[in-house]
C-alpha cells in the first residue's frame, strides 16, 4: 500500500508531458495592429483576409492583390463610396508600405470625407516616404489650408514650385502639366489667385489645350475681377463642352454677374437640361428670368427645382413664390440683386 502511494506522485508527473517554456528569443510576433480603429468589422476582416491569403490568391490567380486593392480604391473613390475606398487603400497600404499609391488615395478619401486631421496624418506618411512626390505636397498643403492653417502650407507650396524651376529635375512635360496643375488648385484654395493664374498660364504654355487648364485660368481672373477676361477664357471651353452641365453653370453665372442676362438664361437653361438634379443652376436660372421680369418663366425655373431636386422646398416656401408669380407678377421689390447664387467652386 505504501508502495503504491509514493508511486503515485511519479505517474503524474510522467502523464504532465507539456513542452518547456519557449526562450524569449523564439516567442512569437505580436500580431500586427489593424490598420485604423475607425475601420468596421467588415472592413478588419477584409484586412485579415487580405493579410492572410494575398500570397495564394497571388499564386493561384495571377492577380497582383496590391494592386487589386488599388483599383478597388480608385473605383470607389470615383463614384462617391468614400468608406469603401479608404478600407481598400488602407489594406494596400498595409500589403505594400513602400509604395506612394496607397497612401495618396488613402489621403484623397478621408479629405474628401472631412477627415482633415486623419488626412494630414496620411500626407505627413507620404512625405516621409517620398518627399518630393507633387500629388503628396498637394494633398499635404491643401489639408493644411483645410484646416485654416495656411502659413503652414508654405513649405509644400515652394516645394511644388521648386519641381518646376529645377533644372537638374528634368522632368517630363506630362509630369510638369500635372504640378502645375496641383499647384493652381492649391494656391486658388489659400487665396493667392495671382500666383494661380500664373501657375495656370504656365500650363497653357506646355499644353494650350488643356480644358483644365483654362478652366483654372478662367477662375482665377473671375476671382481677381477681371470679369470680361473671365468670361471670354471660359467662353473658349464651354463651347467645346456643350454637353457639359457644369462649364455651362460656370459660363451662365458669370455672364449674369456681367449682365449680359439674354446669354446667361441661355447657358443656365443648357446646364439644367444636361443635368436637372443641380439645384445651383436651376436657383440661378430663376434669378435670372426674375431679374428680365419674366415672371412666367421664373415660376417654370422654380417648378423644376422642386420637380428635379429632392428636398428643395423643405418649407414650402417655392410653393408660395411659384404661387405668388403666377397670381401677382413681379414687383420691383420682388426683383434680385445683380449678383446670383453660388459662384464656381475653387476646384479645378
Amino acid at each position: 500500500m505504501r508502495l503504491s502511494l509514493l508511486l503515485i506522485p511519479l505517474i503524474l508527473m510522467a502523464c504532465d508531458r507539456r513542452p518547456p517554456p519557449r526562450p524569449e528569443s523564439e516567442a512569437p510576433e505580436a500580431p500586427e495592429a489593424p490598420p485604423t480603429p475607425s475601420l468596421s468589422a467588415r472592413d478588419l476582416y477584409k484586412y485579415a483576409s487580405a493579410k492572410q491569403g494575398h500570397m495564394a490568391t497571388s499564386a493561384s490567380t495571377g492577380v497582383d492583390p496590391v494592386e487589386a486593392r488599388l483599383e478597388e480604391a480608385r473605383a470607389a473613390l470615383s463614384r462617391g463610396a468614400l468608406s469603401r475606398a479608404c478600407a481598400a487603400a488602407t489594406i494596400a497600404e498595409q500589403l505594400a508600405p513602400k509604395r506612394i499609391e496607397p497612401l495618396v488615395l488613402l489621403g484623397r478619401c478621408e479629405a474628401r470625407r472631412g477627415a482633415h486631421l486623419a488626412a494630414l496624418d496620411v500626407y505627413t506618411r507620404g512625405l516621409k516616404l517620398q518627399p518630393t512626390n507633387p500629388e503628396v505636397l498637394y494633398g499635404h498643403a491643401t489639408t493644411l489650408i483645410a484646416l485654416n492653417r495656411a502659413a503652414e502650407a508654405t513649405a509644400s507650396l515652394l516645394k511644388l514650385r521648386r519641381l518646376l524651376t529645377d533644372e537638374r529635375a528634368a522632368l517630363p512635360k506630362g509630369q510638369r502639366v500635372t504640378i502645375y496643375k496641383l499647384l493652381g488648385a492649391a494656391l486658388t484654395a489659400r487665396g493667392e489667385h495671382e500666383d494661380a493664374l500664373e501657375a495656370y498660364e504656365g500650363l497653357l504654355k506646355l499644353a494650350p489645350e488643356d480644358d483644365e487648364g483654362r478652366q483654372g485660368r478662367g477662375e482665377a481672373l473671375l476671382r481677381l475681377g477681371r470679369r470680361a477676361e473671365a468670361r471670354a477664357a471660359l467662353a473658349e471651353i464651354a463651347a467645346r463642352h456643350l454637353d457639359d452641365a457644369r462649364f455651362n453653370l460656370q459660363l451662365g453665372t458669370l455672364t449674369a454677374e456681367l449682365g449680359d442676362l439674354d446669354e446667361a438664361a441661355r447657358l443656365l437653361s443648357l446646364s439644367v437640361g444636361v443635368d436637372p438634379k443641380d439645384g445651383r443652376a436651376w436657383r440661378n436660372l430663376a434669378g435670372v428670368y426674375e431679374r428680365q421680369g419674366q415672371a412666367e418663366a421664373a415660376a417654370t425655373a422654380w417648378e423644376g427645382l422642386k420637380r428635379h431636386v429632392k428636398g428643395s422646398d423643405p418649407k414650402g416656401d417655392l410653393h408660395a413664390r411659384i404661387a405668388q408669380l403666377r397670381e401677382t407678377g413681379l414687383t420691383p421689390e420682388d426683383t434680385p440683386e445683380d449678383t446670383p447664387e453660388d459662384t464656381p467652386e475653387d476646384t479645378p
